[in-house]
């Protein structure tokens, strides 16, 4: 599952979609209302060229005096003023160019798009809502990686990595997957620690004896397995 939140703040204005659908990634699921940044945007590029405009004379002023003689037609303070003129001014350039391409950045964040395939899911969304920036408000369920867990007896410390794996499922058909990594530690709900929180939370019978591995997706269509947390 992959939560989608807005990356700038503003009332929502349109909704693209709907709670089930299934959406591609880079479709747009619904844009924040955008005059606010137009007009950042629009202030950014003025500040830009107010800054250009004064990098351009600076820098002029800076070479006409350059080629004057330091002691006789120049003093040397007024050159080396002259040059840190021209430096603060090429910093402040820059700088505006930064603020221009945030701006640029903000306005295109006003449409919200989808960073995965998948199906929207807890849409919680209505035109009018105010969405806050970094605070989710949709989910997307993955269409092309899922996660699930294993239990059994299987030991895969033994394995080597990457090979491929027929997984029982509960009676169900084996689900196939490729041996990518395995967990050294996993946290045990009967016995936590102020340190437990950092590892891995695998649901388990009591007394039970667990080994966390991870397998990849596999390229075929056929099977969906993605990250699968086995025990020993």
């Amino acid at each position: 599952m992959v939560t989608v939140a807005p990356d700038v703040s503003g009332y929502v204005v349109d909704i693209r979609v709907r709670n089930d659908q299934f959406v591609h990634k880079g479709d747009v699921l619904f844009i924040i209302y955008r005059d606010r940044y137009r007009l950042a945007l629009a202030d950014a590029e003025a500040a830009l060229a107010v800054k250009h405009a004064q990098y351009l004379m600076l820098r002029d002023q800076y070479e006409r005096r350059s080629k004057l003689t330091p002691g006789y037609s120049i003093t040397v303070e007024n050159l080396d003023n002259a040059r840190r003129q021209s430096e603060s001014a090429a910093a402040s350039y820059q700088q505006a160019i930064a603020s221009r391409d945030t701006a640029t950045l903000n306005l295109n964040r006003t449409e919200v798009r989808a960073p995965v395939n998948g199906f929207i899911t807890n849409l919680n969304l209505a035109n009018g809502t105010y969405a806050s920036q970094g605070k989710p408000v949709m989910a997307l369920i993955d269409s092309d990686s899922y996660r699930g867990v294993f239990r059994g007896n299987q030991d895969l410390a033994h394995q080597s990595w990457r090979q491929y794996r027929d997984l029982p499922h509960d009676g169900s058909p084996a689900l196939q997957g490729t041996v990518s990594s395995i967990a050294r530690g996993i946290t045990d709900p009967d016995n936590r620690t102020v340190h437990s929180s950092s590892l891995p939370s695998i649901p388990h019978s009591p007394g039970s004896d667990w080994r966390s591995a991870f397998l990849s997706p596999s390229t075929s269509r056929t099977c969906h397995p993605a990250c699968w947390s086995v025990p020993e």
